[in-house]
């Protein structure tokens, strides 16, 4: 199996969307079986005519926050409170993170975005919403593939 996207920049850094195609499409054209994570809202019909199914996981805002923030503190830890670059950057990331589900515009990629696109998508597409345990997930997915 193929997993697609690791980032090799930080998230802050738009790529190309040219170039990302250009190699998703490279990649993805080595093996039968892959995997891309994330978003790929507009990244057009060449990469999502490529997919047989979709999965979209929402985990509620309040336990996504929580995951976030920590994961802020593990990966900058005591800068964040002595650098004031490093904590307005991670306060401007955990806003616009929190923007996923209120849609109050500073997120362009955020839950209405996503069901919007969903909706338009002519393959399976399975939502598992909430905290489930990665278990859980694979044991959802593969129900679900067992009926495709």
């Amino acid at each position: 199996m193929l997993f697609f996207g690791k980032r090799r920049r930080p998230f802050s850094v738009t790529r190309d969307p040219e170039l990302r195609n250009k190699e998703f499409l490279t990649v993805s054209g080595h093996s039968e079986d892959w995997i891309p994570g994330g978003s790929v809202v507009n990244w057009g019909t060449a990469i999502t005519e490529k997919f047989d199914f979709i999965v979209f996981l929402h985990i509620p805002q309040p336990i996504r926050m929580e995951r976030l923030q920590k994961r802020e503190t593990e990966r900058y830890g005591a800068a964040i409170l002595a650098d004031p670059a490093r904590k307005e950057k991670s306060e401007v990331f955990l806003e616009w993170a929190k923007d996923y589900d209120e849609v109050t515009g500073i997120a362009t990629r955020n839950i209405k975005a996503h069901r919007e696109w969903l909706q338009h998508q002519q393959i399976p597409v399975l939502e598992i919403n909430g905290d489930f345990s990665t278990a859980e997930r694979i044991v959802l997915i593969l129900n679900r593939l067992r009926l495709l």
